[in-house]
């Protein structure tokens, strides 16, 4: 299955330097490790048979690569399409990149240049409809694809009795502990009865620019946002990961609903937890609800009413979180093992006319 694709010459361009970040375990770097691929880190002044970029490549310089060059396929997991462009941030992004290096040329919106990037692209790699559907007028081969989480599993929670104190879990990345605000109201509310603790599994710092300037504690963010005085931080690890989430009663995804970047999120983290056999209680997103409904499980709260009514059921009742979990896991595991992850990325090279 491999010979075709390892005679390749391919350039990657990843998102971090020693490929640990998620993005590159979950999604190319795997494919490829599984796929016989070898790969190189991408430069502007190389051919290539293609190119694989991650949403870290310049766009402002990528836009131009030639097409004698290589094909290009250009991974835009994120919608910064759905992002309004009169925020702070859509903003200030272009400007900043370009002062601190992080774009080779000026572009005052640089979703411009990320849209430029889409049109040169042979293919563009997403995680949802909905943002295929905003890609599809730039490039014409849009492909979803979800993360492969499989690779940072170890302990599976089995055991769903719980003690006097409830332990809810949170994973994701510390900029997203803001989307706490969104539940607020119903953790003050819930808190006020029960005794609650809270473990976020994430970095113990954040950037509140770009990437690697202006480090915060996550601690402190956590501290500011969330009314649950007792708050467990542990830096994200893969090692750990499941083995912390797994001693926890319940996992929630909050998600501020009338933020259309976040509403357009894919149901990667929802499937994470269900394949480490967590009950999920989450805001109601499309791409939630989607797999909600597709597992037979509830779990979705669209206001503060509903949050506290669905925490409240889900931690009085063992056999709720039991079935909830265990229907989520097998869904999982029917629907997004390694051989259909890695039938996706295949039909993506297919696609853009390599052999598989």
């Amino acid at each position: 299955m491999s010979s075709a694709l390892s005679r390749l010459r391919v350039g990657y361009l990843p998102y971090s330097d020693n490929f640990a970040h998620a993005g590159d375990r979950r999604r190319f770097v795997h494919y490829a490790k599984r796929r016989g691929i070898r790969f190189e880190i991408a430069s502007l002044d190389q051919r290539y048979d293609v190119v694989v970029l991650s949403a870290n490549a310049d766009a402002t310089a990528w836009s131009s690569f030639p097409q004698a060059n290589g094909r290009v396929v250009f991974e835009l997991i994120d919608s910064y399409f759905a992002e309004s462009s009169r925020s702070m941030r859509s903003v200030l992004r272009g400007p900043a990149k370009y002062l601190v290096g992080q774009a080779r040329h000026f572009r005052f919106r640089y979703t411009d240049a990320l849209r430029d990037l889409c049109r040169r692209a042979d293919a563009v790699v997403c995680s949802t409809e909905e943002q295929r559907s905003v890609i599809l007028p730039l490039c014409s081969n849009v492909i979803p694809i979800l993360d492969y989480h499989a690779v940072a599993l170890g302990a599976i929670k089995t055991h769903y009795g719980t003690d006097a104190q409830a332990h809810l879990v949170w994973e994701g990345q510390p900029a997203n502990v803001s989307t706490f605000e969104a539940i607020r109201e119903p953790l003050q509310r819930l808190s006020s009865r029960r005794r609650i603790a809270l473990h976020l599994i994430t970095d113990l710092t954040y950037s509140a620019a770009l990437k690697n300037i202006g480090r915060r504690s996550t601690a402190d963010l956590a501290r500011r946002i969330i009314p649950i005085r007792e708050q467990y931080i542990y830096s994200w690890n893969e090692r750990t990961l499941s083995a912390i989430a797994t001693q926890c009663d319940l996992a929630v995804i909050p998600i501020p609903l009338e933020s259309p970047m976040y509403m357009a999120k894919p149901e990667n983290k929802m499937l994470l937890l269900w394949r480490m056999g967590l009950p999920v209680v989450a805001s109601a997103t499309p791409a939630y609800r989607r797999a909600m409904s597709a597992a037979g499980v509830r779990g979705l709260c669209k206001d503060d009413d509903e949050w506290v009514v669905t925490l409240d059921e889900f931690l009085d009742s063992e056999q709720l979180r039991r079935e909830s979990a265990e229907r989520g896991r097998a869904f999982v595991e029917s629907t997004q093992s390694e051989e259909v992850f890695l039938s996706r990325y295949d039909r993506l090279f297919q696609s853009i006319g390599f052999d598989v």
